[in-house]
C-alpha cells in the first residue's frame, strides 16, 4: 500500500525525498547484493547474464519509482505552496534534483550497464568471440597436457575429463594470453586438486596466471614469460573494480606470490601487460624452478607441439616427417645457442620454404582436388592483395612470392597459412597415389588464351606476364585473370595447365 501511494505522491515532499530516496538507494544496494549472492560460484556465463540483466532491470525499475514519486511528491506540494501564497522553491529545486537524478541513471546504466549486459550476453550466447578458442593437446607419453588459447567457459570441464580418462598426467603446459577469472579460478581448482605442475614454455598472461599459481611446482621454459595486469570487465569501475583487483591478487599471494611484486602487477593497466624477467619471478617465488624440455622426463616435447600449431607445420610433419624432424632438431640447436624469437621464426621460414621448392615438381603428379585448392586459395590471395594493398603489393606478391608480402597483417596470413597448408598436402597426396600428367602443350596455352580473351583481357596484356615489369598496373589483375581462366579449363589440358602453375609458384 504504502508503495502505490508513493508512486501517486501522496506523501509530504519530506518524505518522499528523504525518507524514500534514502531508502530506495539502500534497498538498490541489498537487492544488488541479494543477486549476486544468488549466482552460484561456479562460472556458468548464463547465470551471470541473468544475474546482471536482473540486477540493471532493478536499479532501472527502482530509480523509475523514486523519481514519479519525488516529482509526484514535488508537485502536490507546489500546487498546496500556491494555493497558501507561498514560495515552491522546494518543490521546483526537489523536480530538479530529480531530472538530475534521471540524468545521472541514464548515464549510468549508458556506461556501465548496457557494456555489461552486452559482455555478458556474447559470454552466455556467443561463446565468447573476443577470446581465443581453446585446445587441450595430451603430450608426453599421456603424462603431460597442453593448455593453450583463451580461458573460456567448457575448459575446466574438459580438462577435468582428460585428467579421468588420463590419470597419469603430471604436468599442464600453459600457453594462454588468458580469458576469463572465473574459468580460470575452476581450472586452478582442478590444478590444485589433482596436485598437478604447471609450466610455462611460451606465454601465460593475464587469467592465465591464476591457473600457473595453483601447480604443485611452477616452472618457466627459456622462452616462458608470466604477463600481469589488472583484471577488468566492461562497464566495471570504482569500487566494483577495486574488489576485482583484490580478488585476483588473493589468489596469487595464496600462492606464496610476493606481495610487492602482486601489488605492482595488478596496478598495470588492463590494456597493458607486465612481463617480469626472470630474475624477478624466481625472486617473487611465482615460479619454483626451471624448464628443460631435453632434461625433463613426462614432459611434452614444447618445441615439437609448438610447430604443430601451425597448419603448414602440421602439414609438412605429415607429407615430409624426416624433414620435420630435421626442423625440430635445428631449432633447438638454436634455442641451445640462445637465439632469440625472431632468429628462430626465420629458421622456421627458411626450412619451410627450401622444403617446399625441393619437392615442388611432385605438384606436376598431385590430384586434382588438391591442385585446385592451392589454385583457388592463389586466387584469393592475390585478390586480397589487390584490394587491400593495391597494385603495387599484389605485383610484388605475383613476382616474389609470399614472401615479398608476408609482413603486410592477418588478412594475408591467414590466406598464406591455408594455401602452405594445402601445398604440402598435395606434396604428400602426390607422393602416396601420383596422377599421371603430359608436359603442358603449345594447344593448352592457346587454349588458356581464348578463354583469357574470351572474358575481356586484351591478348595485348597477356605479354605481361612474361614480362614481370612491377610497376606495370596490369601486371597482378591479367595474372588473376590467368589462373581464374585456368581454374575454367576443363580436362586434361585444364588439369595440366593448372598443375603445371602451382608447382611453378611453388619453386619460387
Amino acid at each position: 500500500m504504502f508503495m502505490m501511494r508513493f508512486w501517486r505522491g501522496e506523501y509530504s515532499l519530506g518524505v518522499s525525498y528523504w525518507l524514500f530516496g534514502l531508502g530506495i538507494t539502500v534497498a538498490a544496494h541489498l537487492f544488488v547484493g541479494a543477486v549476486a549472492s544468488a549466482v552460484p560460484d561456479i562460472y556458468s556465463p548464463m547465470a551471470i547474464f541473468a544475474a546482471i540483466v536482473v540486477t540493471w532491470l532493478g536499479i532501472a525499475v527502482l530509480g523509475i519509482w523514486q523519481a514519479v514519486g519525488v516529482w509526484r511528491s514535488a508537485a502536490r506540494h507546489a500546487e498546496r505552496q500556491k494555493a497558501a501564497r507561498r514560495t515552491s522553491f522546494w518543490s521546483r529545486a526537489a523536480q530538479t534534483m530529480v531530472v538530475l537524478g534521471v540524468v545521472r541513471l541514464c548515464a549510468f546504466i549508458a556506461t556501465s550497464g548496457v557494456p555489461q549486459i552486452g559482455e555478458a550476453s556474447d559470454m552466455a550466447f556467443r561463446n565468447d568471440p573476443a577470446i581465443p578458442a581453446y585446445a587441450l593437446t595430451l603430450a608426453g607419453e599421456g603424462r603431460a597436457v597442453l593448455v593453450s588459447g583463451g580461458f573460456k567457459y567448457g575448459l575446466g570441464s574438459e580438462l577435468e575429463s582428460l585428467l579421468r580418462a588420463a590419470p597419469g598426467i603430471a604436468s599442464v603446459f600453459l600457453d594462454s594470453p588468458g580469458g576469463r577469472m572465473g574459468e580460470a579460478e575452476r581450472v586452478a581448482e582442478i590444478i590444485r586438486r589433482h596436485d598437478l605442475e604447471t609450466v610455462v614454455t611460451n606465454v601465460c598472461a593475464s587469467a592465465c596466471v591464476i591457473a600457473f599459481a595453483a601447480g604443485r611446482e611452477r616452472l618457466i621454459g627459456p622462452y616462458g614469460r608470466i604477463g600481469l595486469h589488472s583484471p577488468e570487465f566492461p562497464g566495471v569501475a570504482g569500487d566494483d573494480l577495486t574488489a576485482m583487483q583484490a580478488d585476483y591478487a588473493a589468489q596469487l599471494l595464496a600462492a606464496g606470490f610476493d606481495a610487492d611484486f602482486v601489488r605492482r602487477g595488478v596496478l598495470v593497466p588492463p590494456d597493458g601487460m607486465w612481463f617480469p624477467t626472470r630474475d624477478e619471478l624466481f625472486a617473487a617465488r611465482a615460479v619454483t624452478g626451471d624448464y628443460d624440455d631435453t632434461v625433463l622426463s613426462g614432459g611434452p616435447d614444447t618445441v615439437r607441439d609448438m610447430l604443430l600449431r601451425s597448419a603448414v607445420l602440421r602439414a609438412m610433419h605429415a607429407a615430409l616427417p624426416d624433414e620435420f624432424e630435421a626442423l625440430v632438431l635445428r631449432l633447438r640447436q638454436g634455442m641451445r645457442e640462445g637465439l632469440d624469437e625472431a632468429a628462430l621464426g626465420g629458421i622456421v621460414a627458411e626450412e619451410v620454404a627450401a622444403s617446399r621448392r625441393r619437392h615442388a615438381a611432385l605438384l606436376l603428379s598431385a590430384p586434382d582436388g588438391d591442385v585446385d585448392v592451392v589454385m583457388t586459395l592463389l586466387i584469393e590471395l592475390h585478390r586480397a592483395a589487390l584490394a587491400e594493398g593495391g597494385v603495387g603489393l599484389c605485383n610484388r606478391l605475383a613476382i616474389y612470392g609470399t614472401s615479398a608480402i608476408a609482413d603486410a597483417g592477418p588478412t594475408f596470413q591467414r590466406i598464406i597459412e591455408r594455401n602452405g597448408g594445402a601445398v604440402f598436402d598435395a606434396i604428400g597426396h602426390a607422393q602416396a597415389a601420383p596422377v599421371a600428367r603430359g608436359p603442358v602443350s603449345t594447344g593448352d596455352y592457346e587454349i588458356l588464351t581464348r578463354a583469357m580473351v574470351a572474358a575481356g583481357t586484351p591478348e595485348s596484356r597477356i605479354a605481361l606476364l612474361a614480362e614481370s615489369d612491377p610497376s606495370n598496373p596490369d601486371l597482378c589483375p591479367t595474372l588473376i585473370a590467368m589462373m581464374e581462366a585456368a581454374v575454367l579449363m576443363t580436362g586434361e589440358a585444364g588439369s595440366r595447365m593448372r598443375a603445371t602453375f602451382v608447382s611453378g609458384v611453388a619453386a619460387e
